[in-house]
């Protein structure tokens, strides 16, 4: 059993204040260190821990001494549980659980079950939330979510992660377009570049996804950030397997900006230098390098925001540490780990509820202390029977209204009822669909039409015979038409529907035109043949000698010119008259009105044979 600290202390004093020769033998000296030892391992990380358990709280009682080597206990209470922190649980708390949760959602082509099982008795509870409609808010069923994409896949084109090898061996030229939106699951997660040599002897793919995707391209999705994709497909002759594609490979991964590979260097220091010189950047987590030579070599950094790096060389199967301050460039030389000094760490083992303290690098513990279970009577641990246990959690839906649903449910503490809402979704956030939500959507495929996909050179004018149907020009509900074709340019139609006239804009080929087209009762009675809109006609009053830009309509377009007569200062229009007055009027202007007759005349003569 190791000596008490207040002994040790008196011994080391008589060693310091020994004058006479020889007295302070290595026995003596050494004994004193031995004991010290024995009381640091012993007492100080052994029986220096205990707990005091009562009913209300758990109590770590620490044994440590004073400056003169007195024993004395220092009591460190745990946190309890609250609904704000988290800690111990009581008696009385434990004794107050009455209810779990385990659910379960079960998805049909009109509804969204929700099941769960009750812990103690096994029985099995089912919520339904049927399809939203007009006047009650709920799930959007499936019936409505394909009508959704299929109106979207018209506008949209879209390809699922599980679909990209039907691309394989067409040409990027037949597939109407070297881009997809990527969807996994229905759900949008990024976007396809295809692109091919230009002589086809190979197709790249790059897949750019919003975020990180486990077992690309099947499984699910791991963590935010971007992450880039690509591979190859060999057509011909080319340095890819022919007809075949080369495995997926990750290009760039912006959550992972920490793995850096410096490639191949001429020695270890001079990758151990290049460290040093990024022992600043706190996104550099992990560096690669390997010697001319042929040795690999990885460097570990954990960045600190008090100004310097640790660094962990491993190197030849031995591992080495260093600090660098990358404020001034200073490092500390590299030191082996496994001669490194013994850091303890307090352990704790979920399966036997040891506390212990323990040693990282021989992997050694010590001094444990079990934590006790609780009970009736004392707070503690919750064993996984007592959790299983635990009595049922009840939950349902509430009755719906217009903007949320009602979720109702039992405390598990104080068996109290509460409810919450799941309320609609808006710009700022998710949520329920609403029945104002439903309205909308189905307005707005009212307002949409779609025309057709036309094929052959006579697409546009087939198009344009769609459009102008009755039940089309007739409806106020329809502001856009769109159509598309393969061989051609597809085509958007504006109109804006009147009392028994229709004015239509078509955009097409880069250009805009425009017709109009009248109805009635019976059925449609004209269709204007598509002008080109804008300005087309240019007009000129001879009286007022007004010039001006006109539409298809003769309306004036933008402002209008005033032609001047001309002056002896002043170019212009030449004005003719028989009355004295101003220049060209009057005697002068009849003279040179006769003038202008007689060289007409001669003119007009000399084209006669």
């Amino acid at each position: 059993m190791a000596k008490e600290l207040i002994d040790i202390l008196t011994r080391a004093a008589e060693v310091r204040d020994e004058t006479g020769a020889a007295e302070n033998t290595a026995s003596k000296v050494g004994g004193i260190l031995t004991d010290l030892i024995d009381l640091i391992g012993e007492s100080t990380l052994s029986a220096g821990l205990s707990f005091n358990v009562s009913a209300n709280g758990i109590t770590l009682i620490v044994k440590q001494y004073d400056d003169e080597g007195r024993a004395f206990n220092t009591e460190i209470p745990f946190s309890m549980a609250s609904a704000t922190q988290a800690g111990a649980i009581t008696a009385a708390q434990l004794t107050n659980l009455t209810n779990f949760i385990m659910s379960l959602a079960m998805v049909s082509s009109n509804s969204v079950t929700l099941q769960y099982t009750k812990p103690l008795t096994g029985d099995i509870k089912n919520i339904t939330i049927n399809g939203a409609t007009k006047n009650l808010a709920g799930v959007m069923t499936a019936a409505q979510v394909q009508a959704q994409e299929e109106h979207a896949k018209r506008i949209m084109k879209t390809i699922g992660i599980n679909e990209l090898d039907t691309l394989i061996t067409i040409p990027m030229t037949n597939t109407g377009g070297a881009d997809y939106w990527l969807t996994h699951n229905d759900i949008i997660v990024g976007r396809l570049f295809m692109f091919e040599d230009t002589m086809l002897h190979k197709s790249t793919q790059i897949v750019i996804c919003n975020n990180y995707v486990e077992g690309f391209p099947t499984g699910g999705h791991n963590k935010e950030g971007l992450s880039i994709y690509y591979r190859f497909y060999g057509h011909s002759s080319t340095d890819v397997p022919q007809g075949a594609w080369t495995a997926w490979k990750r290009l760039f991964d912006s959550e992972i900006p920490d793995v850096l590979d410096m490639g191949i260097v001429s020695s270890s220091s001079v990758a151990e230098d290049r460290a040093a010189e990024l022992a600043g950047n706190k996104d550099i987590h992990f560096m690669r390098y390997e010697t001319s030579n042929g040795q690999i070599g990885t460097i570990r950094q954990v960045y600190s925001y008090d100004g310097y790096s640790m660094q962990y060389l491993t190197l030849n199967g031995t591992e080495f540490v260093r600090i660098v301050y990358y404020d001034s460039g200073m490092k500390s030389v590299w030191r082996n780990i496994n001669k490194a000094s013994l850091v303890y760490k307090l352990l704790y083992d979920t399966g036997s509820r040891v506390l212990s303290f323990h040693d990282p690098i021989h992997d050694e513990g010590f001094g444990g202390i079990t934590l006790p279970l609780a009970n009736a009577t004392n707070a503690g641990l919750l064993t996984n029977t007592q959790y299983q246990k635990l009595s049922a959690f009840n939950i349902y839906e509430g009755t719906p209204g217009a903007d949320k649903v009602p979720v109702v449910f039992t405390n598990p503490l104080t068996g109290t009822t509460s409810t919450f809402n799941l309320l609609g979704a808006t710009t700022a956030r998710a949520g329920m669909m609403t029945t104002a939500h439903l309205r909308t959507l189905n307005d707005l495929t009212k307002n949409i039409y779609y025309l057709g996909d036309f094929t052959g050179g006579q697409s546009t004018s087939n198009a344009a015979a769609e459009a102008a149907k009755k039940d089309v020009v007739s409806n106020p509900f329809i502001v856009v038409m769109y159509y598309t074709s393969w061989e051609a340019d597809g085509g958007v139609i504006f109109q804006q529907v009147g009392q028994g006239q229709t004015l239509q804009y078509k955009f097409e080929n880069g250009a805009r035109w425009t017709r109009y087209i009248k109805f009635n009762n019976s059925g449609v009675t004209e269709v204007q043949p598509w002008q080109r809109d804008g300005v087309r006609n240019l007009s000129y009053n001879n009286s007022t000698r007004v010039l001006a830009l006109q539409d298809m309509h003769s309306n004036n377009v933008g402002s209008n010119v005033t032609l001047p007569i001309g002056t002896t200062s002043v170019h212009g229009l030449l004005k003719l008259g028989t009355t004295a007055g101003t220049a060209y009027d009057g005697a002068a202007g009849k003279a040179l009105a006769d003038r202008i007759t007689a060289l007409e005349t001669q003119l007009t003569n000399l084209t006669q044979p």
